[in-house]
C-alpha cells in the first residue's frame, strides 16, 4: 500500500508528525482500509529518506492515539473504529496550522497567539 506523505522541512512541523498527520488523514479519508497493513518501519523510512526512529515515534504515537495497534512480528494495523475522531482531529489541526501561519505573517510571536487564544477561551 502505498502511503502518501509529503514532507515539509521549512514548515516548522517535526518531522515524525507530519507522518502521523499523513497516516490520521488517510485513515479518516479511507486511504488506508481496517485491517489494511501499514507499510514497515523500514520500508517507510527508505521510502521518506528519513531515520526508521522518526517513523517508529510516529507510529508510536499513532498507537497512543488509538489509531493503530502494531502485533509484534505482524506489523501496523488500523483500528476499526478511528474514522470521524481522526477527520475531526485532522481538519482542525488544519484551521488552527492556517490561523498561526497567518498570525505568524502578521507579526504576532507563537507566545501572543496563545495568550489571546486563553483569554477568548474563558
Amino acid at each position: 500500500m502505498p502511503l502518501r506523505v509529503q514532507l515539509d522541512y521549512g514548515s516548522g512541523v517535526p518531522v515524525f508528525r507530519q507522518i502521523f498527520d499523513a497516516v490520521a488523514a488517510a485513515l479518516a479519508t479511507g486511504e488506508i482500509a481496517p485491517g489494511e497493513q501499514l507499510p514497515t518501519i523500514h520500508a517507510l523510512a527508505r521510502e521518506l529518506d528519513v531515520n526508521p526512529n522518526t517513523i517508529v515515534r510516529a507510529y508510536r504515537e499513532l498507537e497512543h492515539a488509538a489509531l493503530v495497534v502494531s502485533e509484534r512480528g505482524r506489523g501496523t494495523f488500523p483500528v476499526e473504529r478511528a474514522g470521524p475522531l481522526v477527520h475531526k482531529d485532522g481538519v482542525l489541526r488544519k484551521a488552527l496550522g492556517r490561523m498561526f501561519r497567518e498570525c505568524e505573517r502578521e507579526g504576532f510571536s507563537q507566545a501572543e497567539v496563545m495568550l489571546f487564544l486563553r483569554r477568548e477561551i474563558r
